[in-house]
């Protein structure tokens, strides 16, 4: 199961402000993903701009429901801010050649692209060779406040990909050999030019602002975890970062039956945990006692000859504290043995069925992140196991036990008195 979370735009809160109010929470919103996006949980995430164009000195694969190749807008270019994509870590796209735009050329607004290999196919395109795209045509009333050379872009060939995930639509640009992918930052720029010109033409001598004000939309962004067992938390750090501009879509109904098992042995193995901890202290704290009414004479002899009493509460810390280690030795010797087996053996018991539940959502025709999940095969793939971090946090519990345990035995040394002890003897 992939472990992803993607954040959708809460429409029903974003309704519910004026529009000023909404535009200064999404703005805000926009400025905390970049720090949820360096997260170290995550593994890589999906933060596209795209916009569609012409290609001009190659052909675009036409669809099967279309007899045209060459028409406008026959291509949809991908940007992704950081310099790899989702898809590359689910086996969607694979790279087949040459290789992906890199950080530097995200931060440089460099003019290159990947390419996907049918449309490679069809151009006889390879690395090095050049792509030119238009995205704005000299009839629109845009092209007035553009120069001829911002209406189009130039874009070396770095790298050529296969889309797994092939799906025939009817609008020849979303096919997906010619879905060409290029820094984000690089489509940013093309979409504010020419985005901001057709504001300027509509604008009609107002006051239009500044281009660099101009908000360039972004499809919702697609996160991909290191690990499954991140998601609760990362939850948790997502909502308190973006909430309520964004709320989180998980795939909640799936998860939900697949952490069910897991809820119930860690809720089992909490509850055994405290009830072990309260009989661990009355325990200890009952046979130390008995242990010191066994040694009362050895005790008033200590005391009689001017040893001090926290002398002799230190020696019986340090004798229940190696009894404690060998317990402790023992028992996670054993833990490694009967613990794995015995949280199997409950999983097995915990699944009800081996039914496979598909989410409906799909972000866009030709990707669906969440994939289709069988709870049989995530247990499989789950190994029970004791982490270091739970020795030594059992260790701990343990020390704790015996300082409770030895307050009360402390309290009867305290009040021995070795007079009476050895009058008493027979």
């Amino acid at each position: 199961m992939n472990p992803v979370i993607i954040l959708e735009m809460n429409l029903d809160y974003l309704r519910t402000l004026e529009s000023e109010d909404s535009f200064e929470q999404q703005r805000k919103a926009k400025k905390s993903l970049a720090a949820l996006f360096d997260n170290d949980l995550i593994l890589t995430s999906n933060y596209l701009v795209s916009n569609a164009g012409t290609s001009l000195n190659f052909k675009s694969v036409a669809s099967e429901k279309s007899d045209l190749s060459q028409t406008k807008r026959n291509v949809q270019l991908l940007g992704n801010g950081k310099p790899d994509m989702v898809e590359f870590h689910t086996d969607s796209y694979v790279m087949k050649e040459g290789r992906f735009y890199n950080e530097e050329e995200v931060r440089n607004f460099a003019e290159v692209a990947v390419i996907e290999q049918g449309l490679a196919q069809e151009n006889q395109l390879t690395l090095g060779d050049t792509i030119e795209i238009e995205w704005c045509e000299f009839d629109d009333s845009a092209a007035v406040y553009l120069k001829p050379e911002e209406c189009r872009t130039t874009f070396e060939i770095i790298g050529i990909y296969e889309n797994k995930e092939k799906n025939e639509v009817s609008v020849d640009r979303n096919r997906a050999e010619n879905q060409i992918l290029v820094p984000g930052s690089t489509l940013e720029e093309i979409v504010r030019t020419v985005g901001y010109a057709f504001i300027l033409a509509l604008d009609d001598g107002g006051e239009a602002g500044e281009k660099e004000d101009f908000n360039v939309g972004h499809e919702n962004p697609v996160i991909l975890l290191k690990n499954i067992d991140f998601m609760s938390e990362f939850k948790q750090l997502a909502n308190f970062w973006v909430s309520p501009v964004y709320k989180l879509n998980t795939n909640n109904e799936v998860l939900e039956r697949v952490e069910q098992p897991l809820n119930v042995i860690t809720f089992f193995a909490k509850t055994l945990f405290g009830i072990v901890m309260i009989n661990a202290v009355l325990i200890l704290t009952t046979v130390t006692a008995l242990f010191v009414k066994k040694r009362q004479i050895e005790i008033g002899s200590l005391l009689a000859l001017g040893t001090r009493r926290i002398s002799i509460i230190i020696q019986f810390y340090l004798e229940l504290l190696m009894e404690m280690m060998i317990g402790l030795m023992i028992a996670a010797s054993l833990s490694f043995v009967v613990l794995p087996s015995l949280g199997q053996r409950i999983l097995d018991l915990s699944v009800v069925d081996e039914q496979e539940f598909v989410t409906e959502f799909e972000f866009e025709p030709t990707n669906s992140y969440f994939t289709e999940l069988n709870q049989q095969e995530v247990f499989d793939e789950f190994q029970m196991k004791v982490e270091f971090d739970v020795i030594v946090s059992t260790v701990g519990c343990g020390l704790v036990v015996m300082l409770l345990s030895l307050m009360f035995t402390a309290g009867i040394i305290m009040k021995l008195n070795p007079k009476q002890i050895l009058l008493g003897m027979e």
